[in-house]
């Protein structure tokens, strides 16, 4: 099977947090993207729940998307 390569961004304390849990695992980041990928598929789907609760203290869909708007710049 081929393989490719996948780039993508994130805040950089996130994949440092990421990169400590899975080293105690003994796995490394590449390792986790694999295994999410395969769950994906697995799941065919998201392979945790996702939902939405109506609370004021939680960013809405919109934030969100004004969020992933400004990663992208």
């Amino acid at each position: 099977m081929a393989s490719c390569v996948v780039q993508v961004r994130v805040d950089e304390n996130l994949r440092k947090e990421v990169c400590e849990i899975l080293e105690h695992l003994g796995l490394g980041l590449s390792d986790g993207v694999r295994l999410f990928f395969n769950r994906v598929v697995e799941e065919n789907g998201i392979p945790f729940p996702m939902k939405i609760e109506k609370n004021e203290n939680k960013p809405s869909l919109f934030d969100i998307d004004k969020f992933l708007a400004r990663e992208g710049e």
